[in-house]
């Protein structure tokens, strides 16, 4: 039976706590991330969630606020929610990957080019070692 691709539970409160004293805009924006990151939603339509006028928007309030270009925090919540999934359910990342409609290869290039370490290297080092470098960006 195929499994859907879905948002972990443990996702939503691990960037909740990355952006807690955050704008609303950029607060919005980030925990929208985790829901667009695996359902692959446009820029533009997370922009309009967040109550900003399009996607050139979006990126200028992430540059002011700091924060990488969207394209990237999506690959890196996308990231951390399949490792989160692998953790949990302890399936590889060809499953994952099928879930997520993609090839185990895209997924695989998309963990090397977003970290720059292969998914193995990331399952040994785990999700606390994820969400420290993505919360080193929000200090």
């Amino acid at each position: 039976m195929k499994r859907k691709a879905r948002v972990n539970a443990r996702l939503r409160p691990m960037l909740d706590a990355l952006v807690d004293d955050r704008s609303d805009a950029i607060r919005r924006v980030l925990l929208d991330i985790a829901e667009a990151a695996v359902a692959r939603t446009p820029t533009a339509e997370v922009a309009r969630r967040a109550g900003l006028r399009d996607r050139d928007e979006l990126y200028t309030t992430l540059r002011r606020a700091g924060l990488p270009p969207f394209t990237r925090l999506a690959r890196l919540v996308r990231t951390l929610n399949w490792l989160l999934e692998a953790e949990d359910s302890n399936v590889t990342l060809s499953r994952l990957a099928r879930d997520d409609q993609r090839y185990a290869s895209q997924c695989s290039r998309e963990v090397r080019a977003t970290l720059g370490i292969p998914w193995r290297e990331l399952r040994e080092r785990g999700s606390g070692w994820l969400v420290a470098q993505i919360s080193s960006w929000f200090a």
